[in-house]
C-alpha cells in the first residue's frame, strides 16, 4: 500500500526548504515522525479534486514525486504546468459548483429576507 501523507494548511504556505525544515522541527517537536509529506492550502486540495477527471490524487501526488523539480513546486503550479501540457483552458469541479451554488441559490435569498 502507498500512503501520500499530507499536510493541509487553512492559507497557502508554498512547499520551499525553508517552510519544509520548520515543518519538520514541528513534527518532531510533537513527537510525528518527519515522513516525507506533500504541503497544500485548502485551495490546493480543492484543484487537486477538480484535476481528478483527468488523473486521480494518488497518481497525480506519485508523479509529482517522481520529478525532483516538482518536490518544491505548489500543486497550484504543478497543476498548471500539467493543464498547459494537455491544452486544458479551465478546471471545474462539479460538486464543488454544485454546492457553491446551492449556498447562492438557497441559502443567500433566505438570509436577505431575514434581514428586512
Amino acid at each position: 500500500m502507498e500512503i501520500y501523507p499530507c499536510i493541509v494548511t487553512y492559507e497557502p504556505l508554498y512547499p520551499n526548504e525553508m517552510i519544509r525544515e520548520v515543518i519538520g522541527k514541528e513534527l518532531v517537536r510533537e513527537g510525528i515522525p518527519n515522513y516525507d509529506y506533500e504541503l497544500m492550502s485548502i485551495e490546493d486540495l480543492e484543484l487537486l479534486l477538480s484535476w481528478a477527471q483527468y488523473e486521480t490524487p494518488f497518481d497525480f501526488l506519485r508523479s509529482k514525486r517522481e520529478i525532483v523539480e516538482w518536490k518544491t513546486k505548489s500543486i497550484r503550479h504543478v497543476i498548471g504546468i500539467k493543464m498547459k501540457e494537455k491544452g486544458i483552458k479551465d478546471l471545474r469541479n462539479p460538486l464543488l459548483d454544485k454546492v457553491f451554488n446551492k449556498f447562492w441559490r438557497d441559502i443567500v435569498p433566505e438570509s436577505l429576507k431575514e434581514a428586512e
